[in-house]
């Protein structure tokens, strides 16, 4: 292989780590900024209400967006990936009722949202 094309996905590489650690970075910071919003709020049904959607973007993120990272990495190995994955679409009617609220409560349309939450 030429050095050009060494250097090509080296660069290519490169540019897929800084990438994925920046995404990391804001996903953590998101996470402790809603971590602190839950524990600050003071009205119990609002607090179990945010703690579901909170568990929620964490399996999301874990089970669609780092995967293939915490697989690669064997931070998570292809067991408790299944764990995590059912457990995400089990938290998902325990959400439903909160998460159609929330949308709601913007006044986005279906049709804004790329139909991602069909309700009724």
């Amino acid at each position: 292989m030429p050095n050009n094309e060494k250097i090509m996905i080296m660069n290519f590489n490169f540019k897929k780590y800084i990438y994925f650690n920046f995404k990391f970075y804001i996903t953590t910071f998101m996470m402790t900024c809603n971590l602190l919003s839950i524990v600050s709020n003071q009205i119990e049904q609002n607090q179990k209400a945010l703690s579901e959607l909170f568990e929620f973007s964490i399996l999301y993120d874990i089970v669609e967006n780092f995967s293939s990272s915490f697989l690669k990495f064997n931070l998570i190995d292809s067991n408790q990936m299944k764990v995590y994955t059912d457990s995400l679409f089990a938290l998902l009617p325990k959400i439903r009722q909160n998460a159609v609220c929330l949308v709601d409560s913007f006044d986005f349309l279906d049709s804004n949202l790329c139909k991602f939450f069909l309700y009724d």
